[in-house]
């Protein structure tokens, strides 16, 4: 018989949650130190090199801003749905189908005046993106189909699409090396930041995560969202529609993600390639739980991973580490977040006697 039980706690308080997050990211800490030593490198040292190149002079900075910007989007597209009880899982695949749209407007195109290339270029990603969030909202919405695994297959779908394209119909004409599409013309390209290299999506990025942030809480389609998410049998009551609230989030996160796609591409790397994502869909899935879905925790916490990307990155090239060490940094951080999240909504009771012999019975 089971001595010690979870049962959920009655209410956790805001200083509560702080406390368990600042210690599963510590003990995250500790725990993937516990690996660089089983590696052979010096933790202390390491940790100091992330630092250093992720946060220790402008040009860090500027490497870390521009890493940053995917992930904001990314973890929007997740937040937004979360809070309707919709996991969209698919921000990468919305990713890459914005890529797709954005690079076929700014290559094939003809035309349009240069003043509106570079807006047709952010819309048509931001389009792509939402179609192809639609169809997860749709089967969701209509057919009850599990939009854990659609969004997650359609990713597939979508990655599989660009590795065609760019090693097919689009792939430059007498190129060499790694497949890829032809250069954008750089009157195409999405303009920096003045004095950087930082493309301007990244002040819709922050803008998106202010009015996302006011929807959700000073407007009646943001409590329609937060109702449904709670309660569809409840929504469903008061009148509110589960199919139009589910059909929206995943409309405007498959945009949202589809924007990070074009910015990446337009306002980046400036041409198509396999794999131009590292993963930017499913960190930002991580970011969002962190974050608690608030779309203003975002911002600061998509700095911090993006510094831990831009860090580890440093790390395989002076300490020769493996590579994937951001990966295994990103997994056991989202382990530890996990498991402080249960224990901050669970604890564990001891159980008397006669409950194990009344259970028994």
């Amino acid at each position: 018989m089971k001595r010690f039980v979870f049962e959920r706690r009655l209410s956790t308080t805001q200083e509560g949650y702080l406390l368990v997050t600042v210690f599963s990211i510590l003990f995250s800490i500790f725990l993937f130190g516990v690996f660089l030593l089983l590696v052979g490198a010096n933790p202390i040292v390491a940790y100091l090199k992330i630092l250093r190149s992720a946060f220790g002079s402008f040009r860090g900075i500027s490497h870390t801003t521009l890493r940053m910007i995917p992930l904001v989007f990314t973890a929007l597209a997740f937040a937004l749905p979360y809070k309707a009880g919709i996991w969209n899982i698919g921000a990468e695949g919305q990713m890459y189908m914005g890529a797709f749209l954005a690079t076929g407007v700014a290559l094939f195109i003809r035309g349009m005046p240069d003043a509106l290339i570079v807006p047709a270029i952010i819309f048509s990603g931001f389009l792509a993106g939402a179609i192809w969030g639609a169809i997860s909202g749709i089967l969701r919405g209509l057919l009850k189909v599990d939009e854990i695994v659609t969004t997650l297959m359609m990713n597939y779908i979508a990655i599989l699409w660009i590795s065609y394209l760019v090693t097919g119909p689009w792939r430059e004409k007498g190129g060499w090396g790694y497949p890829h599409s032809s250069l954008i013309p750089q009157e195409r390209w999405i303009p920096f930041i003045m004095g950087t290299e930082i493309p301007v999506t990244i002040v819709l990025g922050v803008l998106f995560a202010f009015i996302i942030a006011l929807l959700l809480k000073r407007s009646r389609l943001g409590y329609e969202i937060r109702v449904v998410g709670a309660n569809p049998k409840t929504a469903e009551l008061a009148g509110m529609s589960s199919l139009k609230t589910i059909l929206l989030v995943m409309i405007v996160a498959g945009g949202l993600a589809g924007i990070a796609g074009a910015g990446e591409i337009a306002g980046v790397q400036h041409r198509l390639r396999m794999g131009f994502s590292p993963g930017y869909g499913f960190t930002g899935i991580v970011i969002a739980f962190l974050s608690r879905g608030n779309p203003l925790v975002i911002i600061p916490v998509s700095f911090l991973f993006a510094g831990m990307i831009v860090g580890g990155n440093t790390l395989q090239i002076v300490m020769k580490l493996p590579a994937g060490i951001v990966e295994i940094f990103q997994g056991t951080t989202l382990f530890c977040l996990a498991g402080g999240q249960f224990f901050s909504q669970y604890g564990m009771k001891r159980r008397k006697r006669w409950e194990i012999f009344s259970s028994s019975l």
